[in-house]
């Protein structure tokens, strides 16, 4: 009998039975019930599938892709957060785009990372992707198919958006949270070939709550952790992933440089009971918003090209006032239409030096 089938025979039986669960996992009752409860529902799931070699990813899309196009100028890539509702965030910029009247020369796609809860609870097929809960946001692998790391499936898309788009100028690639820590990491060491592009490739990292650092500094003492603060997801010691062979923070601070990054905070995403509490995460800062602005603050000092006064500069912050961690309130203000849709102004709002403590 598969474990999956196991548990759920334990669950319609007796209360006696699942009272045995604890030792049986190790674990707490409400705990393994939790794990259970996060698979997403079939309204959160995205209904079309992108072919990758014989491999399928869910994705939400506007328009039908798949064929050359030559009215399009946009496209809008939406990576979502750690609950993978992909529906909701595509409704969301669907939505603004409709708004903003760019619906007919803007693709908007939502990607879609799915866990193995995810596939069994939808009945899914076998070549649909599945990643671990974790591991899709820090780039690992698949763990069936062609077992691809999470940013190759992104490295793929952006190739076909661009095959199949000729008069494609830019490329908006969002991402909310945990979607906002993919993009950082993809952003600094994207091994994709872009140098006959016309197109422009634009990150938009909003909310993320940790960052991976290219260099050993942070604002925080990590006492407890002094010998894996630096790891990876939070920097590059102890990076293990094929994606990140053969590059250095050289290179990767090249890459960071190579397109637009903009960095998003909302000021009210300062919940400290949120998210990552983990030692390396509090190296970093107390929450969200002081995360942000401290690893821009270290980014802009430890790399000049990156400072603001920098005429090259690429690397920007925008703060949104009055928002917390939700992604539709940032990417609905006056700075979040403008990054992803090019309409309005908005410009650079650092947060107030005295944040910035040198």
């Amino acid at each position: 009998m598969h474990v999956y089938d196991f548990f759920r025979s334990l669950r319609a039986r007796p209360r006696s039975w699942l009272a045995l669960l604890p030792l049986l996992l190790g674990t707490s009752l409400a705990s393994a019930e939790e794990n259970e409860a996060r698979a997403i529902t079939g309204e959160e799931l995205c209904k079309t599938h992108w072919t990758i070699d014989l491999d399928w990813l869910p994705y939400c899309r506007n328009q039908r892709i798949g064929e050359l196009r030559e009215t399009i100028r946009r496209a809008v890539i939406v990576i979502h957060g750690k609950q993978r509702n992909a529906k909701s965030y595509f409704d969301a910029v669907s939505r603004l785009a409709n708004e903003e009247g760019r619906a007919q020369d803007t693709l908007v796609i939502a990607l879609q990372f799915l866990t193995q809860t995810d596939v069994r609870a939808n009945k899914l097929p076998s070549s649909v992707l599945y990643w671990d809960k974790e591991g899709w946001k820090q780039g690992m692998k698949s763990a069936n198919g062609a077992h691809l790391s999470s940013f190759e499936v992104l490295d793929r898309v952006l190739k076909r958006l661009v095959d199949q788009n000729p008069n494609l100028e830019q490329i908006v690639i969002a991402g909310h949270s945990a979607g906002a820590q993919f993009l950082q990491k993809h952003a600094a060491a994207r091994r994709l070939d872009t140098s006959g592009w016309k197109a422009q490739l634009h990150y938009v990292i909003t909310n993320p709550g940790t960052y991976m650092y290219l260099t050993d500094e942070r604002p925080e003492a990590p006492k407890a952790c002094k010998d894996t603060y630096n790891d990876y997801r939070y920097g590059l010691e102890n990076n293990h992933l094929d994606y990140f062979m053969g590059t250095s923070p050289d290179s990767m601070w090249k890459k960071l440089a190579q397109y637009p990054v903009t960095l998003m905070l909302g000021d009210e995403d300062t919940d400290e009971r949120e998210g990552d509490i983990s030692c390396p995460a509090l190296a970093q800062g107390k929450n969200r918003f002081e995360r942000g602005k401290q690893f821009y603050r270290l980014t802009t000092k430890n790399f000049p090209a990156h400072a603001p006064d920098a005429k090259l500069s690429r690397f920007k912050l925008l703060v949104i006032p009055h928002v917390g961690h939700e992604f539709e309130r940032m990417w609905d203000s006056r700075c979040g239409r403008e990054l992803l849709f090019g309409k309005g102004e908005c410009a650079q709002s650092p947060p107030p030096k005295a944040a910035f403590p040198l």
